[in-house]
């Protein structure tokens, strides 16, 4: 076929280097469909989940509106809290940080929204299957929008897309980013009703929007064979990152029970234990800076979980900062 309507250079004939067309973009949400257990009028398909994130925050909320937001969190919300467009209600994270607290807050004030990232990004901790239905099932007898964040999913095993069809009020994120190793492609998506999935289709745009490339890529990694290095990668993280939480225990770090990719854990001096692993050319995130996070993060350090060969390597240099936080002292979160 010649395609002469898009005004697409002809210089680069190799596949995906022209714009996405809506049959790309619809065979794209079919394999996506097959792996998520939903239909293809299900989703949406984004560069990446922040702008998946964005695209709910931005269209689906209107100024003005209050979301409950337990922080810390990730900071997608940082632009429309800055602009003033969003009310956000935050729920600040303690050591007895639990669901109910957020059902709490549900039935005792008026809020349009709630933001959720389950498991959380930068603490990591998990509320099960039952206490996400309880949270989803109390905001829909309010009338408020669940915004579930799902990035790290596949490394807890926990989703809500089986209350997909049942609560209106529910939208779902998700990225190749996190199992799939998929960072610099950019590839997420939405699910959520038919309704509220054309809406933010009409919002996103046309389909060249999302990058051609992005989508081979994807789908690719979620043919079979793909699934199958996702899953064996999920397995040994899962391992390693029990091994890694052993040890900085042993080492008198406090460590945040965590069912993703990371480990939070807290030290006596961050920014010291972050330094010195950077002259070993390990980098971290001192975490002491995140938004909404000064305080519950103060010295606290997040730790991609690295792979297994490397794991001797990392034990290694975090040994030789010196001793970390005892667990027996009075400084927790």
């Amino acid at each position: 076929m010649l395609k002469l309507d898009l005004n697409e250079g002809f210089n680069n004939k190799q596949p995906g280097y022209g714009y996405a067309r809506m049959t790309d973009y619809e065979h794209a949400k079919k394999v996506l469909g097959g792996y998520a257990g939903v239909e293809p009028d299900h989703l949406v398909i984004t560069n990446g989940s922040f702008h998946a994130l964005d695209l709910v925050l931005g269209f689906l909320f209107r100024a003005g509106d209050k979301i409950i937001l337990p922080v810390p969190t990730f900071p997608c919300y940082e632009k429309f809290q800055k602009q003033g467009d969003l009310k956000f209600i935050k729920l600040n994270y303690s050591s007895n940080f639990s669901a109910q607290i957020i059902l709490d807050k549900l039935k005792s004030i008026s809020v349009q929204g709630l933001y959720l990232a389950n498991p959380n990004n930068p603490i990591g901790y998990t509320f099960t299957k039952l206490e996400i239905k309880k949270i989803i099932s109390e905001a829909k007898k309010k009338k408020v929008l669940v915004l579930l964040d799902e990035a790290y999913f596949e490394f807890c095993g926990i989703t809500a897309v089986n209350l997909i069809d049942k609560y209106d009020n529910l939208v779902i994120t998700r990225t190749l980013s996190k199992a799939f190793g998929l960072a610099g492609v950019r590839f997420g998506y939405i699910i959520t009703n038919p309704k509220l999935a054309k809406k933010l289709e009409e919002s996103k745009g046309p389909p060249y929007i999302i990058s051609h490339l992005a989508m081979n890529i994807g789908v690719k990694m979620l043919s079979s064979s793909g699934q199958k290095k996702m899953r064996k990668y999920v397995s040994e993280n899962n391992k390693t990152r029990k091994d890694l939480a052993d040890f900085l225990t042993e080492e008198g770090y406090k460590v945040f029970p965590s069912q993703t990719n990371f480990i939070s854990f807290n030290t006596a001096n961050s920014a010291r234990i972050t330094a010195g692993l950077a002259k070993k050319n390990i980098l971290v995130k001192d975490s002491g800076d995140y938004l909404d996070g000064q305080s519950s993060l103060k010295n606290c350090i997040r730790i991609t979980i690295p792979p297994a060969n490397k794991l001797s390597q990392i034990k290694t240099a975090i040994r030789m900062q010196g001793i970390g936080m005892a667990v027996g002292e009075d400084k927790t979160i």
